[in-house]
């Protein structure tokens, strides 16, 4: 039988045939640990007996999981790493605002290469397997061990084929992984590598790989290889700080399952309460509101999620965060509604709009590069200081747009309300969005008034109104019963 992408991958670095569940040493090209598992290194290799970390290894320590730190715990595992550093000469260390999320960061910075084996104290440690570096999620003890003599102990998996055909026409890869994880059971999944390949590949984005890789570690696998191709090799080049080499697999691997998946069939999903691996068509969700969206984490946590990000907030003016809020309201201040109309009025600031962001994406990057080190300063700075200068600011803005010192008034509520509400745990998108929606609100309040012949009585005996003022009392109320049920909980246990 042929060999699998992590078999040639082992048997690379330790130069000889290997067999599928036995135990060997292999040597390790690069280790990471962030600000969780870093102080937990340092202890055991003292306990070592270690005089200088592995020559071999190339390690790298990461600040991204307790950034800004909120509190003196999260702190002091900062304050342990900086020592840590500074105590073993580690040389790529990536220190608030120097870096971002750990996953991205080994992978752009290009310390996470094709063929290379890579630890690190993260399950998502499989997101390398989007450019053919064979990553292991590790515990301190073990990344310790790695640092100490450069090998690690490993017995080698057993590997899962997936060969891919078509494309993603209908669907991205956060829904192709979401399906994976749906179609193949646990107990396959468990302690193998899943590789994929076929022509199928060729039409995956380097983001569609790293997405897909880092989200199959849900469903419990060892890691995850996607087989090298010219988008690869063309990736490695542009980042790459070592040697690398593409792996495939042989057309006769010894797989211990296949499965083949014309990508042209793949919806939308949606994973159900309470597992990424319980994961259904989109169309089963329909209709159930969306409370909260999140782009930042280490499986979508790139620039490529923001164009789908901003389809339901261009096509159905519905913001899924804070921020496509405050960029709904910047179109509603022109007097822009986003929706269907928008694209079809005739009016060509679409387009404009489309160039604007390619040029911001560009300058973010020019600026990230010269200057994210310094603009991460400004949290040094007293917030006696910074809290006066941001309240001018605002104060100033709010009365430039009209003239009008009510918008200033209107600023300061406002203000004071968000405040209340992020301290009690309410998202700040309903604040926002009621700002946007006051004009239509008024009016339709006016129109009411004027119906029952100045009567708030109206609101209060129609079915339909009666039952939108419950709902929005109970969601008022629910965050600080919430609060008051967990504390009488904790109570309870003391």
């Amino acid at each position: 039988m042929g060999r699998t992408m992590t078999r040639k991958i082992l048997e690379q670095k330790i130069g000889r045939c290997i067999e599928t569940g036995q135990v060997y040493f292999f040597p390790v090209d690069c280790a990471m640990t962030h600000d969780v598992g870093t102080a937990g290194v340092a202890p055991l290799l003292e306990q070592y007996g270690t005089q200088a970390l592995s020559p071999r290894v190339e390690m790298v320590v990461i600040l991204d999981h307790f950034v800004p730190a909120t509190t003196l715990s999260q702190a002091q595992s900062h304050k342990d790493a900086r020592a840590f550093v500074r105590r073993w000469g580690v040389e790529h260390f990536y220190e608030i605002g120097r870096g971002g999320i750990c996953h991205q960061v080994l992978l752009e910075k290009g310390h996470a290469r094709s063929g290379d084996l890579l630890v690190a104290t993260d399950a998502h440690v499989t997101t390398y397997g989007g450019v053919g570096c064979l990553g292991l999620g590790v515990g301190v003890t073990d990344v310790a061990m790695t640092l100490h003599t450069g090998l690690m102990w490993l017995k080698v998996p057993q590997a899962v084929g997936v060969r891919l055909e078509g494309a993603l026409s209908h669907a991205a890869a956060k829904d192709l992984a979401l399906y994976l994880l749906h179609l193949i059971p646990f107990s396959q999944l468990n302690y193998r590598v899943v590789e994929f390949y076929g022509p199928g590949v060729e039409g995956l984005t380097m983001d569609d790989r790293f997405c897909l890789c880092n989200m199959l570690s849900e469903g419990g696998v060892k890691s995850c290889l996607v087989a090298g191709d010219e988008r690869t090799a063309a990736y490695m080049q542009a980042r790459a700080a070592g040697p690398w080499t593409l792996v495939e697999p042989d057309l006769d691997a010894d797989y211990a399952f296949r499965y083949e998946l014309c990508l042209d069939d793949v919806r939308p999903m949606v994973a159900f309460p309470h597992h990424p691996t319980l994961g259904r068509d989109a169309a089963e969700a329909g209709g159930i509101p969306i409370d909260q969206a999140f782009l930042g984490s280490c499986t979508n946590g790139r620039n490529a999620v923001t164009s789908a990000a901003l389809i339901p907030a261009f096509g159905l003016g519905v913001p899924g965060s804070s921020t496509a809020a405050l960029f709904l309201s910047a179109l509603m201040i022109q007097g822009l509604q986003p929706g269907y109309a928008f694209f079809t009025s005739g009016n060509d600031l679409f387009p404009t709009i489309v160039w604007g962001m390619l040029f911001a994406q560009v300058s973010f990057l020019v600026l990230g590069l010269l200057g994210a080190r310094y603009f991460a300063k400004i949290t040094q700075v007293p917030n006696s200081i910074l809290v006066p200068f941001i309240l001018s600011l605002s104060v100033v803005g709010s009365f430039a747009l009209r003239g009008q010192m009510m918008d200033v008034v209107v600023m300061i509520i406002a203000g004071v309300a968000g405040y209340y509400l992020q301290k009690n745990g309410y998202p700040l998108a309903c604040l926002i969005l009621g700002l946007i929606l006051g004009n239509l609100a008024e009016d339709n309040f006016c129109r009411a008034m004027r119906i029952s012949r100045n009567s708030l009585s109206i609101f209060f005996t129609r079915p339909v109104s009666l039952i939108l003022i419950l709902i929005i009392a109970f969601s008022f109320a629910w965050p600080q019963i919430k609060k008051h049920l967990s504390k009488a909980k904790a109570q309870k246990v003391q």
